[in-house]
């Protein structure tokens, strides 16, 4: 499975990491409450499988599309009922952890 989404950095160039402090980089469950570990990211044209930490720079106001790849989703499963992905961002020289979280969204075939 591929979650896809964009990126952008508003108003400042930075570096943006997955992952850091011990967290898993992304976590996905499913509406069967099973857990699932992402095995890829790619963040523009920037990839690496399994890493422990993940880390790329964003340029001010230009979107970048992102992908975490996950496997062996249950055939059962329906939806994701949450998607989450631990990072920190360095802005002008300070990091700042974030959990970002989606919710609830259904999966889709392309």
């Amino acid at each position: 499975m591929e979650c896809r989404f964009n990126i952008t950095s508003q108003y400042f160039d930075r570096t943006v990491r997955f992952g850091n402090y011990g967290r898993r980089i992304a976590m996905l469950y499913d509406n069967l409450g099973n857990e699932y570990k992402f095995y890829k990211v790619k963040v523009g044209n920037k990839e690496a499988l399994n890493p422990y930490r993940f880390e790329t720079s964003l340029v001010a106001d230009t979107t970048v599309p992102a992908t975490f790849y996950f496997s062996n989703i249950s055939t059962q499963a329906t939806s994701i009922a949450k998607l989450e992905l631990n990072s920190t961002a360095n802005k002008s020289g300070r990091w700042e952890n974030f959990t970002l979280k989606y919710r609830k969204f259904p999966f889709s075939e392309q």
